[in-house]
């Protein structure tokens, strides 16, 4: 990674999402991504009631081989809720996967496997978030009823419930040694745990809160969070968090303020080497170099609203999805 540099990113692929009919009327907004490397996957959650898999190794349609990569679709897993899946992401051992939403409860699979491994029931509204600890003993999740519930990852055990009192919930982030789990919301505040001791560290405002009672997305969908996307820096240094009004980005020794940019945005992810922020800003994907001190790349996605941001193939590529209903690989190499 250290010989790395980001090239102008690349447009090479553009999946749709495929649309169910009996599960929603209209263009399935993408709400979450996470790579499935060994797999050669990326799932996405996307307003139906099961996860949909990318194909990273499919073969572009020669008609469609140009330069937007287009003319691909996801497929739809096995994988499945009652409801609308809102959040996933996949353990640190490249095969197991949590979902979550609608239904309320958290599903644990297996790659390769249709059946779940563990069903962790608690949540008294939608979970909108979900996050392993890096030291992969721990899954963090979150929603609308305002609690951080820690289960268990081998035993499916509910282990503490972290109440940070306050109002909706909508992104998680752990430090890198997973000894401090952050969350944050609607109401523009970023709490911080100390995970071991189930301690409230603190409450940092970022200013970043919904001041739109109803606001709707794509023609109807509404978003609950001040706060929609947030991410530790892999050296653990940085703490960034997108939202409704603003990008900010800490630091996580003293909580003072590194970066702050306006605008609404909703994903957001640190480049594997910390030394890239990548974050929605309207229709656009934005790259902030922390060396140079300055925006380095700035990519039209064309898709209002894009929900999250994953990084992959160790930095080199980059995915984005959002409410246009579609999945966009960037080569960045």
């Amino acid at each position: 990674m250290d010989t790395f540099e980001l090239k102008p990113p690349r447009l090479v692929r553009s999946y749709a999402i495929p649309v169910d009919e009996a599960v929603f009327a209209g263009i399935p907004s993408v709400t979450a991504l996470k790579p499935l490397p060994a797999m050669n996957l990326m799932l996405a959650a996307a307003m139906d009631h099961r996860v949909i898999g990318c194909d990273l190794a499919s073969e572009i349609p020669a008609e469609d081989a140009g330069e937007d990569a287009a003319g691909l679709t996801g497929t739809h897993l096995n994988w499945s809720h009652d409801g609308w899946i809102h959040a996933l992401d996949v353990h640190p051992d490249g095969r197991r996967v949590a979902t979550g939403g609608v239904d309320r409860i958290v599903k644990l699979w297996r790659w390769g496997e249709d059946e779940p491994l563990a069903v962790c029931a608690g949540h008294e509204e939608w979970v909108r978030v979900l996050a392993f600890s890096p030291d992969a003993q721990l899954l963090a999740s979150a929603g609308d009823d305002c609690m951080v519930r820690l289960w268990n990852v081998e035993t499916a055990e509910q282990l503490a419930t972290l109440d940070p009192e306050t109002s909706y919930l909508d992104a998680l982030a752990w430090s890198p040694d997973s000894t401090t789990l952050y969350a944050g919301g609607n109401d523009g505040l970023i709490h911080s745990w100390d995970v071991r001791q189930e301690k409230l560290i603190g409450s940092t405002d970022i200013g970043n809160r919904r001041n739109i009672e109803d606001e709707t997305l794509n023609g109807g969908f509404s978003y609950p969070g001040g706060i929609r996307g947030m991410t530790c820096s892999p050296s653990g240094e940085l703490l960034a968090a997108v939202g409704l009004t603003s990008l900010r980005v800490l630091n996580t020794a003293d909580g003072g303020e590194v970066l702050s940019r306006e605008g609404r945005g909703f994903g957001v992810a640190f480049h594997p080497s910390s030394r890239w922020l990548a974050f929605s800003q309207e229709k656009d994907i934005v790259f902030w170099d922390f060396e140079s001190g300055q925006e380095c790349q700035r990519v039209p996605a064309n898709q209002l609203g894009l929900f999250d941001i994953a990084f992959f193939d160790d930095g080199r590529r980059l995915a984005a999805g959002g409410c246009n209903g579609r999945v966009d690989i960037w080569d960045l190499s």
